[in-house]
């Protein structure tokens, strides 16, 4: 089947490879990029990870990271991880409520 090539092709390529403006995919975006550029006509999401896991194609789960505005962060994080280290507790810093 040559679209399930296409899709694979498309799946393992990056999104800057086509001229889009995110550098990973995640299932929406390959999906909506298939029916806009006519290589199928319609694909759910859920069937695009079905056919992308049957051809042996996964995306990594996505991973965020937050960095801070505010320009003592760093001086911050640092007494906070000192105040950890000194820190009797084995619990990293839970804040337990008394009853």
């Amino acid at each position: 089947m040559p679209e399930r090539r296409e899709i694979k092709k498309i799946a393992k390529s990056k999104p800057t490879e086509h001229d889009l403006p995110f550098s990973t995919w995640i299932l929406s975006k390959p999906a909506d990029f298939l029916v806009a550029e006519g290589v199928i006509d319609d694909i759910s999401h859920e069937g695009l990870r079905i056919l992308l896991r049957e051809e042996g194609v996964s995306f990594p789960r996505l991973k965020t990271c937050k960095t801070s505005r505010d320009p003592d962060n760093a001086a911050k994080k640092a007494r906070v991880e000192h105040l950890y280290t000194i820190a009797d507790g084995s619990c990293g810093g839970c804040v337990h409520s008394e009853g």
